[in-house]
């Protein structure tokens, strides 16, 4: 039997969603490994020891369980994809592609 009356708790068990997109820190090690995940993927296709092997080191990153999937491509086409998985995706795709950030100052012989 629960609280009553003026101790009752009624907030929601989760306040926040499952994968909140602040709290994700993606590491350069993260960013190398999801690099050669997506060419081992473009060879082979997702899935296969490698791919797996590769997923369980980027699952430690995250802090993540290494037998589930990390991150989950649009074009892979699942007919219930997760959320988490997808936004996971957008957030190592943007990582993967930005560049690092611009020398302030440049000398003439750098040019």
């Amino acid at each position: 039997m629960g609280l009553r009356g003026p101790n009752v708790n009624t907030r929601p068990i989760r306040a926040r969603p499952i994968d909140d997109r602040e709290s994700i820190n993606i590491t350069p090690q993260a960013i190398a490994i999801y690099r050669r995940m997506r060419r081992y993927e473009r060879q082979h296709g997702p899935g296969g020891k490698e791919w797996w092997a590769m997923n369980a080191k980027l699952a430690d990153c995250f802090g993540l369980f290494g037998g589930m999937v990390v991150y989950e491509d649009p074009a892979w086409e699942y007919n219930r994809p997760f959320p988490s998985d997808l936004a996971r995706f957008d957030l190592l795709e943007a990582a993967s592609k930005a560049k690092g950030k611009p020398k302030k100052f440049r000398y003439k012989w750098e040019a």
